[in-house]
C-alpha cells in the first residue's frame, strides 16, 4: 500500500506543475485586453509625443516586458525626472514627472574667466531641459577649463532655485584659487642641443612678469605630454631617431614660490645619416617611376634622419598616385638601422589600402556657422573613397576658415567593413569685432582708427567690414562685403567701396591735396589646389587740387579730375603652409592691368611677384624663417592718354629701408621733385627670428633691400629727368610686437648704396591697431 500512496503523491505532484506550466504559457491570453491609455503628469509634453514610445498599443494584451522597455524609452529621452507605467483593469496608466526648464544660467565667485567663457562651452543653455547628466557634463567641462587656465582644485558647486510652472534658475558657485605658475624648466641628459634651444621647442614657458598676455607660463598636466611629444620630434627630424623622453616630471611649491618646476630627462642617442633609399611598388599598375620623384623631393642620400621629411614624401607619393587614379593608397615604411656605422636604410613600399568608402558626413558643433559651410571646405563628399590626404587637407581648410577653436575630422566604423561616417566636430569661436585704434608712425603722425567686420555673417561664411581711418594728412572710408561660396560654388565674389582725402603735408614734402572715391567688384576661384584666379573691375575718380606753384610740369599735370575705369587679372600659385607667419614654401603671382575703358586713364601694368621662404631653425611652433621676396613691374600708356605720376612706381620706406618714403623714383633735373618711374624692381632679403611663441609673439627682424625706378616717357620741353638706374641698397634690423593692441614696430634702416639726391631715413616708428 505504501508503494500505492507514494504512486498517488507523485501523479499529484505532477500534475501541479503541469498545470503551473500551463498557466505561465497562456498567460498572454488569460491577459487584459489595454483598451485605454491615460498619461498623467504632462505639463509641456503632449500626452500623444509620451504615448509614441510605449510599446504597448490599444487592443493589444498588457506585457510587463514592453511596459518596462517603454519606461527605459522615456527616461532616455532627458525629457522626464521620473516615470512609471501601471495596469489597473483595461487602463493603462503612464506617470510622468518632466524635468523643469531653464530660466537663467549664472555663476557666482568666478573672477579668473568670464560668464560668456564658461556658458559657451557648457552644454545647457537657458530655455532648454534640465537634466542632471548635463548638469554633470557640465561642471567636469568647467573643472577642466579651470584646468587649462593654470587653476587647480576649483571647487563648483551647482544649485538650484525653483520657479513657478516648473521652471529653475541654475547657479553655479564658483571657488577659485591662485593659479599655478612654472617657476623653472630643466632638462637631463641633453648633450647636442642647449636648454635654452630646447626650452623654445616645447610649449611650456618659465614665469616671467613680462609674459602676462600668455598662458604658456601656466603649469597644465596636459602640456607636459605634448612637450614630451615636442622634444621627441624635435630630435627626430634632426637624426636623432632613437631619442628617447625617459621622464617629465613636475615638482609642486619650488623654492617655497608656490609654483612649479618641470624636468625632462633625455636619452638623444646617435645621430643617423640616410645610407640608401629602397623604394618599390606592390599596387598592380603603378610604377616606381611614376612617383618616385616626389620621394626623392623630400629625402636624399646622405641627409640626416627625419621624421618631418619622411611623412612630407609619404604624403607626395599618395598625393601622386592619387592624381594618376589610384585612390586606395598607402605606403609601408621600415628603416634599417646600423648602429656600428650610424647609418640607417630608409624602405618605402606603395601598396593598397583597404578599401573604405564614405556613406555619411556628420557635423556637430555649428551652433552658430551653416552646415555647408563647414561642407565647403571637405574635399570629401558622401560616396567618396576614405583619402587620408584629403582627409589632411580637409583639416586644413577648416583651420583657414578661423572660425573654431578646435575641430576635428574623424572616420567612424559602421556596421560594414568598408564603410564608414565622418563625424566633423567643431567648437566656435567669435568671428566679429569692434575695432577703436590710437597709434602712431613716424611717417603719418598720429592715427585714429574705428570699425567693425564679421568674418561669419549669420553663419553663412560671408565677411563684411566697416572701416574709418584719420591720420595727420589722410583720411579714409571704406566699406567691403565678400562672398567666399557665390551661388553655392567655389567662387568668390566680392564688392569694395572707398573715400580717401589726403592732405598736403609739408612734413612729408607733399607738393598737392587729392581725393578718391570709388569702387571695385572682384571674382576669384581654383583652379587646382595651389593654382587660383582672380579678376577685378575698378572705377573711381580722383581730384588733385591745391598743387604748389613752383613744382615740375610733371606734378602739375595730374591737376583737376580724373577718372579710372580698368580691370584686373592675377594668377597665382601658392606653395606656403601657411599665409600668416609662413614658414616655408613659396607662391609667385602674375598680375595684368588694362585701365581704358572708359575714363580718362589709358595704361597696361604687367607685375610679377613672389616670395620663398626657407626655415633656418625650425621648431615645431614656429621657426627661424629667411624670407626672399621679389618684385617685377612695368606700366606704360595706349592711346593719346599719357602716364601721369601716379601712375608710375615709387620706392622707399618699408620696401627699401633706409631711405625716404616714396623718393627714390626718376626727379625732375629743374625742380628735383620725385616723378616716379615706369619700370621697378625690388628684392628684399629678410631674417625673421621669433624671441617668444605665444599668441602675441615678439619677432626680430634683419633685412637687406636692393631695388630702384626709371624709365619715363612725355618729356616736358625744358625739363630735364635726372634717373640713376643703379640699384639702390639699404640694410636694417626690427623688431615687431603682434600685440592684443595692434602691430607695434620699430626699424632701424641705413642706405648702404645710394645717389647724392637721395632722401636717407633711419628710424620708422609704428604703433597703432586695435584696442
Amino acid at each position: 500500500m505504501k508503494w500505492i500512496n507514494s504512486l498517488k503523491r507523485q501523479i499529484l505532484l505532477c500534475s501541479a506543475f503541469i498545470l503551473i506550466a500551463f498557466m505561465i504559457t497562456t498567460s498572454n491570453v488569460w491577459a487584459n485586453i489595454i483598451t485605454t491609455i491615460d498619461v498623467k503628469g504632462s505639463q509641456r509634453i503632449s500626452n500623444d509625443t509620451i504615448k509614441s514610445y510605449v510599446k504597448v498599443k490599444k487592443g493589444q494584451n498588457s506585457d510587463i516586458q514592453k511596459e518596462n522597455q517603454s519606461v527605459k524609452d522615456l527616461m532616455k529621452t532627458g525629457l522626464f525626472k521620473n516615470v512609471s507605467i501601471d495596469t489597473q483593469g483595461s487602463t493603462l496608466i503612464i506617470s510622468v514627472q518632466e524635468n523643469p526648464i531653464i530660466n537663467k544660467i549664472a555663476f557666482e565667485g568666478n573672477k579668473a574667466i568670464k560668464d560668456k567663457d564658461l556658458l559657451s562651452n557648457i552644454p545647457l543653455k537657458v530655455r532648454s531641459i534640465y537634466s542632471l547628466s548635463k548638469v554633470k557634463d557640465a561642471l567636469q567641462i568647467i573643472s577642466n577649463y579651470y584646468v587649462v587656465s593654470g587653476m587647480y582644485n576649483a571647487n563648483i558647486t551647482p544649485k538650484i532655485i525653483k520657479l513657478p510652472y516648473n521652471r529653475i534658475n541654475l547657479i553655479f558657485e564658483v571657488k577659485e584659487n591662485s593659479r599655478r605658475l612654472i617657476q623653472s624648466i630643466k632638462f637631463l641628459g641633453n648633450k647636442n642641443y642647449s636648454s635654452s634651444t630646447l626650452k623654445r621647442v616645447i610649449h611650456s614657458k618659465e614665469y616671467s612678469w613680462w609674459k602676462f598676455l600668455s598662458n604658456d607660463d601656466r603649469y597644465i598636466p596636459e602640456y607636459i605630454k605634448t612637450d614630451e611629444a615636442l622634444i621627441s620630434k624635435f630630435y627626430k627630424n634632426r637624426g636623432y631617431a632613437k631619442v628617447e623622453v625617459e621622464s617629465a616630471n613636475g615638482e609642486e611649491d619650488v623654492d617655497g614660490k608656490g609654483g612649479f618646476a618641470i624636468s625632462f630627462k633625455i636619452k638623444e642617442g646617435s645621430r643617423y645619416k640616410v645610407s640608401q633609399i629602397d623604394f618599390t611598388s606592390s599596387l598592380s599598375g603603378l610604377e616606381v617611376s611614376d612617383v618616385q620623384s616626389r620621394l626623392l623631393e623630400n629625402i636624399d642620400k646622405n641627409d640626416y634622419y627625419s621624421v618631418g621629411r619622411i611623412e612630407n614624401a609619404i604624403n607626395g607619393v599618395i598625393d601622386k598616385a592619387n592624381t594618376l587614379g589610384f585612390p586606395f593608397v598607402t605606403v609601408q615604411f621600415a628603416p634599417a638601422f646600423d648602429d656600428k656605422a650610424k647609418t640607417v636604410r630608409l624602405v618605402f613600399n606603395v601598396i593598397e589600402a583597404p578599401r573604405r568608402y564614405i556613406r555619411r558626413i556628420n557635423i556637430s558643433g555649428n551652433t552658430r556657422t551653416m552646415d555647408e559651410v563647414v561642407r565647403y571646405q571637405m574635399e570629401l563628399a558622401e560616396g567618396d573613397p576614405v583619402n587620408p590626404l584629403k582627409l589632411t587637407r580637409s583639416n586644413r581648410n577648416l583651420g583657414a576658415l578661423d572660425f573654431f577653436k578646435s575641430y576635428d575630422i574623424k572616420p567612424v566604423p559602421t556596421d560594414k567593413k568598408d564603410i564608414v561616417d565622418l563625424d566633423v566636430s567643431v567648437v566656435e569661436k567669435r568671428t566679429g569685432n569692434i575695432t577703436f585704434g590710437l597709434g602712431y608712425s613716424t611717417l603719418d603722425g598720429p592715427m585714429f582708427e574705428v570699425g567693425a567686420n564679421e568674418r561669419n555673417v549669420l553663419g553663412t561664411g560671408r565677411s563684411a567690414s566697416i572701416n574709418f581711418k584719420l591720420q595727420k594728412s589722410n583720411t579714409s572710408a571704406n566699406i567691403s562685403f565678400t562672398d567666399p561660396r557665390f551661388r553655392g560654388r567655389n567662387w568668390l565674389v566680392g564688392l569694395n567701396f572707398f573715400i580717401t582725402r589726403n592732405k598736403k603735408d609739408r612734413d612729408k614734402n607733399d607738393t598737392y591735396a587729392s581725393t578718391s572715391i570709388g569702387g571695385s567688384l572682384f571674382t576669384g576661384y581654383p583652379l587646382s589646389y595651389s593654382l587660383s584666379q582672380r579678376w577685378a573691375f575698378t572705377i573711381k575718380n580722383t581730384k588733385v587740387y591745391d598743387i604748389d606753384y613752383y613744382v615740375s610740369p610733371y606734378i602739375y599735370e595730374m591737376a583737376g579730375n580724373r577718372l579710372y575705369s580698368g580691370i584686373s587679372h592675377t594668377l597665382t600659385y601658392d606653395k606656403r603652409d601657411r599665409t600668416i607667419r609662413t614658414q616655408q614654401g613659396y607662391y609667385i603671382s602674375m598680375t595684368n592691368e588694362f585701365a581704358g575703358i572708359g575714363g580718362d586713364v589709358q595704361l597696361f601694368r604687367n607685375e610679377i611677384k613672389g616670395a620663398y621662404f626657407l626655415p633656418i631653425r625650425f621648431t615645431e611652433d614656429y621657426a627661424w624663417v629667411l624670407e626672399n621676396s621679389v618684385r617685377i613691374g612695368n606700366v606704360h600708356h595706349w592711346g593719346d592718354k599719357n602716364l601721369i605720376a601716379s601712375d608710375r612706381y615709387f620706392l622707399g620706406g618699408s620696401d627699401l629701408h633706409g631711405f625716404e618714403y616714396g623718393t627714390i623714383s626718376p626727379r625732375d633735373a629743374v625742380t628735383n621733385d620725385n616723378i616716379g618711374g615706369e619700370t621697378v624692381y625690388n628684392d628684399t632679403l629678410t631674417l625673421k627670428v621669433p624671441l617668444t611663441s605665444t599668441d602675441y609673439p615678439i619677432i626680430a627682424r634683419a633685412f637687406a633691400d636692393a631695388g630702384n625706378t626709371f624709365g619715363v616717357h612725355n618729356v616736358f620741353t625744358g625739363n630735364k629727368v635726372y634717373q640713376n638706374k643703379k640699384p639702390r641698397v639699404g640694410i636694417g634690423v626690427g623688431v615687431t610686437w603682434y600685440s592684443p593692441f595692434g602691430q607695434l614696430g620699430v626699424d632701424l634702416g641705413w642706405a648702404v648704396v645710394k645717389d647724392q639726391r637721395d632722401q636717407e631715413k633711419f628710424i620708422t616708428l609704428n604703433m597703432g591697431g586695435q584696442l
